[in-house]
């Protein structure tokens, strides 16, 4: 997280402890110093290797901490450098950009470790889909702001409850049908007998992954069952081996949805590829998904490695570097940059249909001003938002990192007992 996104906000009590906020999360831990080095200061989370690196300009070079509170910059008073206080200890943070400048706060690369940003992708993932489901589906966009307003909730619209999808309903802060399946995905990588092919990048086993899907859909995850995932239990019970198992015939946005993780564990390796291919056809055995479901990948694996989001988007429209068909669609996507997204997505349709749920996703990861901010735009715009959130939250949480998942958000995911296991489940498969 750059200080081009974000301000350190040490606000002080009149005993000299930083005083909590209810608008924004919190971090803390036991107090320590944190020097800064050729005017940088790094804040470090308790327990975490992620590491919050912030420009700074003359003045203190180490502080004494107790709390810190990493305050988005649309919440600072001025694009002016910004003084913060903990006691007597006082650091200037200068901003390198104003608000925006969107370009230039893209183009800095996370500090954080290529681990924590492939976390990042998939938690990022998991949370926006879950925050997404209670408007999922919903076509008509003056509807969505209907809901939200009746509610009180335009400018808040993740885990809008009652959720109002009117083709299923489910908790509040559920996953959707398409985060059920990266959900499923985690469980299958969990499993002790997957353990040494996580470790060691094994070949990822088609066969198995077929099975495992299919009974998680049937026997653990009791929500809607896409039209592939239905075809995929058909297939699985009539005794078809993989790649039989997957829907020869449906091509949409279910072969973004394995992705995240995917290339969370394959990311760097020669085996990616074919782990894509293998995660795709085991539901959709088709060409159209796969070639999209490694196009995807390809670009999340570019902001894994530790590139930013518009760089790997510079490098998805080389020629070459994806399939032709592909490197249209980056292109197209883009083109619509300086467009409200909720107009210029119509364009490209905001069903579940392929390749314009992927081109959508990548258009607000392009003009995301945090994950936040990119989560709340996609899912706005309405129609099959959640196939979309899985992917653009992946690429956001990659760049951004977990840190930047706001703390509520991740509290409102139902996920078994809470994030605290769904962080475990992660860490245990991401490493």
């Amino acid at each position: 997280i750059s200080c081009l996104e974000w301000v350190l906000d040490i606000p002080t009590s009149p005993s000299g402890h930083a005083a909590p906020s209810p608008r924004v999360p919190f971090f803390s831990g036991h107090a320590k110093t944190i020097q800064s080095t050729a005017n940088t200061i790094s804040v470090r989370k308790p327990g975490r290797t992620t590491c919050t690196a912030f420009h700074l300009g003359s003045g203190t070079t180490s502080m004494h901490i107790t709390r810190v509170r990493l305050a988005p910059r649309h919440h600072a008073v001025s694009p002016h450098p910004t003084v913060a206080t903990c006691g007597t200890s006082t650091v200037r943070v200068t901003p390198l950009a104003t608000p925006n400048s969107s370009k230039q706060q893209r183009s800095m690369v996370t500090t954080a470790s290529k681990t924590d940003r492939a976390r990042g992708a998939v938690v990022g993932a998991l949370v926006a889909d879950a925050a997404t489901m209670g408007l999922h589906w919903i076509y008509d966009q003056g509807k969505i702001q209907e809901l939200l307003k009746s509610k009180g909730k335009q400018g808040t619209p993740e885990f809008f409850d009652p959720p109002s999808c009117p083709f299923y309903q489910m908790p509040s802060g559920s996953l959707s049908p398409y985060g059920a399946e990266l959900a499923a995905l985690l469980e299958y990588f969990s499993a002790p007998e997957q353990k040494q092919q996580v470790a060691t990048h094994a070949p990822f086993d088609g066969p198995s992954w077929a099975k495992a899907l299919a009974a998680y859909f049937k026997d653990v995850y009791p929500g809607y069952k896409n039209k592939s995932i239905k075809s995929l239990i058909a297939n699985v019970d009539a005794g078809k081996a993989y790649p039989e198992t997957g829907d020869s015939q449906d091509t949409q946005a279910n072969s973004l949805c394995k992705v995240p993780l995917i290339t969370a564990i394959y990311a760097g390796t020669e085996a990616l590829p074919a782990a894509v291919e293998a995660s795709v056809r085991a539901q959709q055995n088709n060409e159209t998904s796969v070639t999209l479901g490694l196009a995807a990948a390809r670009i999340l694996e570019k902001v894994v490695l530790g590139s930013s989001i518009d760089e790997a988007l510079s490098w998805a429209q080389m020629e070459g570097n994806l399939p032709a068909a592909a490197t249209e669609a980056v292109k197209q996507a883009l083109a619509a940059k300086g467009e409200p997204f909720n107009s210029a997505s119509t364009k490209f349709g905001v069903s579940c249909a392929m390749p314009g749920a992927f081109q959508n996703a990548i258009l607000v990861a392009a003009t995301a001003k945090s994950y936040s901010d990119g989560i709340r735009t996609n899912m706005l715009a309405g129609g099959d938002n959640c196939s979309r959130s899985v992917y653009l939250g992946a690429l956001l949480g990659a760049a951004y990192g977990i840190d930047s998942v706001a703390a509520d958000w991740l509290g409102g995911l139902r996920w078994i007992n809470g994030w605290p296991e769904m962080e475990a489940a992660v860490n245990a498969v991401v490493v």
